[in-house]
């Protein structure tokens, strides 16, 4: 197991994974990871390696020779789906006939990386980055996961389903020796995602080190497409091609700032700091073009979220511990990562954490001692199998608890009741004859996924001297988003009008995931 470690400006760290047996591919990539991060300009990388809980230092895979302290760590994992015996496909024809034979190979990869803050074990940010298509871009590779069997009738005698009903253990026999001609054609094909682990790792860092929308200059129009323009990185770093930003605007709506969201334009050139852009098929640019003609500044980001707000409220970070029961980094984690004004510490790394800090034995690492009361923690996030419990550190009392399969949306509904926080309507987006169509949304910890929501009136009654509130159901919420976006906008149905002018009279109004409504709920 690796770990690098850059300390330049408070620059990251990698977890170099564990190496698995009979994946000569991953081996490679993981050699080329280190060796490419220890060469990226303006970072400084250092590697380690874990052995028996042990750390050692690699001189000849970090940025300097000398060993100095750092303190940021981030861990990766990552799956190539690299598999040398994969299921034998025939392809026929619809009178039964031979077209092609073969191996289908996976075309996808996942990456985890996770970077946490070595001086308090804070998690940075945690990375969940899955694709069914690892592939470069180009028509060169749009069918290199089929590698065809040409001799296959050689090699099976005729039919491969055939030998298979007559000779098992021959038709085995041919297999393995096909698995064994082509394991070279395997590899060269495996070793076409190894851009895509390199750039998401990559990105990882650049989402911490370079969080905040970057202006975009040098506009340049082709018909009213913005078809180029330049963007100045904070630290003078050099970026592989391939890579991309998100471009988009910001404008002020009431007391919130809200993003307008459009493509992604590609990495072309870099040059002591500054990026040439380029516009693509999945730009928009067009929609680019137009917000900049309209006199809008244009802005890029690493991050795909956006950068909308709510202005002049103040937040205050919650603190909250969390024990998955295993030293790893699952998609759960990363969904809960992404929640907005939330201060995790996963606790199941700090003996992980203690290594490096009784490495470099500085005096604010003196304090190991990470229990939850310790780090300040007023909450325990526990997930194991089947549930996921938010517990009260201080008294121990649970708080609340539900299924896994909920995920981290079960989570986000649980956490703003708890937290005393609403989703907020900023605005009708589109109306027809006095209904709503489609409004905008703000969530001070971001949306998680698609969700449906059900939005409601209150109304208020007196029952035996008390005032309590009774809920009206007013419509329904679709969201199609990603983690982390604050601000989205969303189509709306069953609105006969009362939602439409409930929202026109300032009237209270609030919306609850449908599964509250399917298996109940209490209102604040």
């Amino acid at each position: 197991m690796f770990c690098s470690f850059s300390h330049a400006q408070e620059r990251i760290g990698v977890l170099r994974m564990e190496i698995p047996e009979n994946k000569p591919v991953t081996r490679q990539l993981i050699d080329t990871i280190q060796s490419r991060l220890s060469r990226i300009a303006g970072v400084e990388h250092s590697t380690y390696s874990l052995d028996d809980e042990t750390l050692n230092f690699h001189s000849s895979l970090s940025s300097s020779s000398n060993e100095q302290v750092v303190r940021k760590v981030l861990f990766y994992e990552f799956d190539l789906y690299e598999y040398y015996k994969p299921k034998l496909t025939i392809d026929r024809d619809n009178e039964g006939k031979i077209k092609w034979v073969g191996f289908v190979l996976k075309k996808g990869a996942l990456v985890k990386s996770k970077m946490v803050d070595l001086e308090n074990n804070t998690t940075c940010i945690t990375d969940y980055q899955e694709t069914e298509d690892a592939m470069p871009f180009g028509l060169d590779y749009k069918n290199a996961h089929r590698i065809e069997l040409s001799d296959y009738s050689s090699r099976f005698s005729g039919d491969p389903t055939a030998l298979h009903k007559r000779n098992a253990s021959l038709y085995k026999e041919r297999l393995d020796r096909a698995y064994r001609d082509l394991s070279s054609k395997f590899r060269n094909f495996y070793r076409l995602k190894m851009g895509y682990v390199y750039k998401s790792i990559l990105k990882t860092e650049l989402k911490y080190f370079v969080p905040g929308p970057m202006i975009c200059e040098n506009i340049v129009l082709e018909k009213e497409k913005a078809k180029q323009m330049t963007i100045a990185l904070p630290v003078k770093t050099k970026l592989p091609g391939g890579m991309s930003l998100r471009i988009f605007t910001l404008d002020t709506i009431g007391e919130f700032v809200v993003p307008e969201l459009f493509g992604f334009y590609s990495i072309d050139d870099v040059q002591d700091g500054s990026i040439t852009l380029n516009s693509n098929l999945f730009s928009k640019s067009k929609k680019v073009g137009e917000a900049h003609l309209a006199g809008k500044p244009l802005y890029a980001s690493f991050n795909s979220s956006g950068y909308g707000c709510k202005l002049n409220q103040q937040h205050e970070f919650i603190k909250i511990g969390l024990s998955f029961g295993k030293r790893s980094i699952d998609e759960f984690e990363a969904g809960v990562s992404s929640f907005r004004n939330l201060m995790l510490i996963d606790l199941d790394f700090a003996p992980l954490v203690d290594l490096f800090r009784e490495r470099f034995k500085q005096e604010k690492f003196i304090n190991s001692d990470f229990t939850p009361k310790s780090i300040g923690a007023k909450y325990l996030l526990n997930k194991d199998k089947d549930v996921v419990s938010l517990v009260d550190v201080a008294t121990g009392e649970v708080i609340f608890n539900y299924n896994t399969p909920e995920g981290v949306k079960g989570l986000m509904d649980q956490t703003m009741g708890v937290f005393n926080q609403e989703i907020e309507i900023i605005k009708v987006t589109k109306e027809k004859k006095g209904k709503v169509k489609k409004v905008l949304l703000y969530s001070p910890f971001g949306f998680s996924g698609s969700s449906n929501y059900v939005v409601y009136k209150a109304t208020y009654e007196e029952v035996n001297g008390k005032k309590l509130m009774r809920p009206i159901e007013i419509g329904q919420c679709n969201l199609y988003g990603s983690d982390g976006v604050v601000v989205l906008e969303s189509s709306v149905g069953g609105d006969d009008g009362e939602m439409y002018n409930a929202i026109q009279n300032n009237e209270e109004i609030f919306l609850r995931n449908i599964t509250y409504r399917l298996f109940g709920w209490e209102f604040k």
